[in-house]
């Protein structure tokens, strides 16, 4: 039986393997992953190969091939068609259709493929005749306000260079949030894509965008000038003043797509290990800088497979001495 999906992460993961290493066995990169190896030999072959694999457009056609058109169950399956239009036509809602089949054995089918098999006409029927709501057509539900968001006119990553895309150079961040107990407070993480140096702000009041502005410049003021390159954020309002960082560093900011956090795979990494010393529903507020001190300090130092157990560490030090 065929496994889940690879996860954007999981992607995210292959395409850090395969940056540091272009002949790493899949069966490496299977074992990290908790995968098999025919699963990533699949993956990467059919999304360009080992030297153009990108976790994004990996995605992205995954997503694409999950829409693709697909006949109707109701369509394909005649007679459980005849099955439901009977039951229909005693009364029954699409809902308890659905159910009367899976307790009889008679066939699973969601109670909203019935619903989109009336409203199309597939099924033969007419909505005013067998639905409780006799409407004739579906109720499309919209937005009746308009919105601004709070960013205002801001770079997608889309506009983002290739060479920050594929890892070639360092200095270029990606930025994330990890809410505290009631939203109240917050730890701000920044990581180097290239090297995965970890950068662990405190927010004891909260993560206003004037507090979270202020974090950044205090993190961003022990980062040497040639490692400023950019940062990749999510649409969060919290970065209201990404113009004025923007401004002060001469650093642009990119934001990822919105509901996309694959697209700041190393951040979100990076994240799941901060949550082992600072687990959902911690007052983050009571966390002191010299624990964040702590962590920060294991994350730099551990050694790294994809790094061939050399240490975040090392890679930015090496890199910081060394002119763009």
């Amino acid at each position: 039986m065929p496994g889940p999906a690879l996860s954007p992460l999981e992607r995210e993961e292959i395409r850090a393997f395969l940056v540091d290493d272009p002949t790493v066995p899949y069966a490496s990169i299977a074992l990290t992953l908790g995968r098999d190896a025919s699963t990533i030999s699949r993956e990467v072959g059919r999304n360009g190969g080992r030297e153009r694999y990108r976790a994004v457009g990996a995605q992205q056609r995954a997503h694409q091939e999950a829409k693709r058109p697909r006949l109707s169950l109701l369509v394909a399956d005649q007679v459980l068609a005849c099955l439901v239009r009977a039951d229909l036509d005693k009364g029954f809602s699409p809902a308890a259709c659905a159910a009367r089949l899976r307790r009889s054995g008679a066939g699973a089918i969601c109670h909203e493929t019935i619903y989109r098999s009336v409203f199309d006409g597939s099924l033969g029927l007419k909505p005013t005749e067998c639905l409780r709501t006799r409407r004739p057509r579906r109720r499309r539900r919209r937005s009746t306000g308009t919105t601004t968001h709070a960013l205002g006119t801001f770079t997608k990553i889309a506009d983002r260079p290739a060479s920050v895309e594929d890892r070639v150079e360092a200095g270029h961040w990606e930025g994330d949030l990890i809410i505290g107990a009631k939203n109240a407070s917050a730890v701000l993480t920044l990581v180097e894509r290239t090297t995965r140096f970890t950068l662990l702000g405190d927010m004891p009041c909260g993560y206003r965008p004037d507090d979270t502005l202020a974090c950044l410049s205090e993190l961003f003021d022990t980062v040497p000038q040639n490692l400023r390159g950019s940062l990749t954020w999510d649409r969060g309002s919290e970065m209201a003043g990404w113009a004025q960082l923007e401004s002060f560093f001469d650093m642009p900011v990119y934001f990822a797509d919105a509901h996309s956090p694959w697209q700041r795979g190393s951040n979100e990494n990076q994240n799941r290990q901060v949550r082992f010393w600072l687990p959902k529903g911690t007052q983050l507020g009571d966390v002191t800088p010299e624990e964040l001190a702590s962590i920060t300090n294991v994350l730099n130092h551990q050694p790294r497979r994809m790094f061939g157990w050399e240490t975040s560490a090392e890679r930015y030090a090496a890199v910081a001495c060394t002119d763009r």
